[in-house]
């Protein structure tokens, strides 16, 4: 049950750090656009 929970929590952690990485890139282009 505990390797369970830690598998949930790798998981939801890549998952996250997945999403604020695709967030900076769409900041990325949005400022360049404006230029």
């Amino acid at each position: 049950m505990k390797r369970f929970l830690i598998t949930i929590l790798v998981i939801l952690g890549v998952v996250y750090y997945k999403n604020r990485e695709i967030n900076a890139i769409h900041e990325f282009y949005a400022v360049e656009d404006e230029e």
